[in-house]
């Protein structure tokens, strides 16, 4: 048990501010043991709530009381249950329904169960963790980077042709006439972007703000993505020119969305199951997909989903020959596949090829581990057998065998190093920074005028 507070500081060392008497009297009362909230007396009368009722005034705990409770169950919030609770509630709606551009790229069917859900619908809680970590950093990027920028436009609010909802574009930059979106990956994300770039609902989200701005007047010349690794802190920027044709495709597909919500038609799927990237992390999944009713029945939801309860021998013949083609072109891939790694066994360790417009391949010692799992057991059976006084302790039977292979891989550079290497290298230089830091200097000098 911990020492009761102290009430009052030592001479010449004054407590910290903020550090009360209401605060101190609060960590005697939670050092003294646990606090019955019927028990607390009320601020006013110094009667608990059993006894409160006569009472011509409402019960209010005591400060010190409220702030011993308030502490106590502080005690073991997680912080980013307290950050996605707090982004939660800062949030305000539009109040409008229909797709924004953040839409651009998810499952259509996603879009009407948020905007037309059935009676019996019950949306799936979401980890939001992980997109309470992207708004921090969308948060700490749009301070800094605003300070440094002054004339570059941020969290942009942009009326989208044809759509009921405003968009909010992450910069914006007259000047270079650059529409900037940011997107924070975890690592599978990273990695898919590592080998294709932004995927294509990014480019469509980052498009449509394009077409948006271009339609109301303002200069665009390109589009760029810049995605933030969330593990790392690493960046990768990815630039393309200003398409009007196909952004106003991409605002298309999204408006098509928009319209079969609003007129009431049920849209398609367009994630092919639980496993889909779109599906994953969707509030509708397990409703769309029938979850429980699939494991109810010893199914699998997209069986369930697609076939139906009964299906006839027809369409359980068409899924077996689904299984039957699918694995007999994985094993003619296979076949392939080692025949093409047999080409660099052996080969030194770097990247080849590297001014070709593919950015030539990078070839590496790729190591693995494997473990005598069923030695290690037939070993421990044989010492079980033995009498108490032959057989070793534990700790004398050592770890599991293990061995290290390793074997000649390739694998692409990461696309923003293919992407950097097919473009003419700006000169770097600090002058540049320095000029930067002058223009927003004067710049921030004449809005305090």
């Amino acid at each position: 048990m911990t020492a009761p507070a102290a009430t009052t500081a030592p001479a010449g060392f004054p407590f910290p501010a903020g550090v009360t008497a209401e605060v101190l009297e609060a960590a005697a009362l939670l050092d003294a043991g646990p606090i019955d909230p019927e028990l607390v007396p009320c601020a006013t009368c110094a009667q608990p709530p059993l006894v409160h009722d006569d009472v011509d005034h409402p019960h209010r705990p005591a400060p010190a009381y409220a702030l011993a409770l308030a502490a106590a169950a502080a005690e073991d919030r997680q912080v980013m249950a307290d950050v996605v609770e707090h982004l939660d509630a800062a949030h305000v709606s539009s109040g409008r329904k229909g797709p924004s551009p953040s839409d651009a790229g998810k499952c259509r069917r996603q879009l009407w169960y948020r905007d037309r859900p059935p009676a019996d619908y019950v949306p799936r809680v979401i980890d939001s963790r992980r997109a309470a970590l992207g708004t921090i950093t969308h948060d700490a990027a749009t301070a800094a980077r605003s300070a440094r920028y002054p004339w570059r436009q941020y969290k942009l609010r942009v009326a989208i042709p044809g759509l009921d909802r405003d968009g909010e574009l992450d910069e914006y930059d007259p000047v270079l006439g650059r529409v900037i979106d940011w997107k924070t990956a975890g690592e599978a994300k990273w990695a898919i972007v590592g080998d294709d770039g932004p995927t294509g609902d990014q480019w469509d989200q980052g498009d449509i703000y394009a077409y948006a701005l271009d339609f109301a007047g303002y200069p665009v010349r390109d589009v760029a993505i810049i995605t933030i690794n969330r593990d790392t802190g690493d960046e990768e920027t990815f630039v393309r020119p200003y398409d009007p044709a196909r952004s106003l495709a991409a605002l298309d597909r999204l408006t098509e969305a928009a319209t079969m919500v609003e007129a009431g038609v049920l849209p398609p799927r367009d994630g092919y199951g639980p496993r889909d990237w779109r599906c994953k992390w969707c509030p509708a999944l397990d409703h769309c997909w029938q979850t429980a009713r699939a494991a109810e029945l010893g199914r699998s939801p997209v069986s369930l989903t697609l076939l139906g309860e009964t299906p006839d021998d027809p369409s359980i013949a068409w899924a077996g020959r689904e299984v039957l083609k699918v694995s007999a072109a994985r094993l003619e891939l296979e076949k392939l596949e080692d025949r093409a790694k047999d080409l660099v066994q052996g080969i030194a360790p770097r990247l080849y090829d590297e001014g070709a417009p593919d950015g030539g391949v990078e070839v590496y010692d790729k190591w693995s581990t494997s473990y005598d799992y069923k030695g290690a057991y037939e070993t421990l059976r044989d010492y079980y057998e033995l009498p108490d006084g032959v057989r070793p302790a534990l700790e004398e039977v050592g770890e599991v065998k293990r061995n290290r292979s390793k074997k000649t891989a390739v694998k692409k550079p990461r696309a923003a190093t293919r992407a950097a290497a097919r473009q003419p290298q700006k000169k770097k230089t600090t002058a540049a920074d320095q000029a930067a830091t002058k223009v927003a200097a004067q710049l921030a000098e004449g809005e305090a005028r």
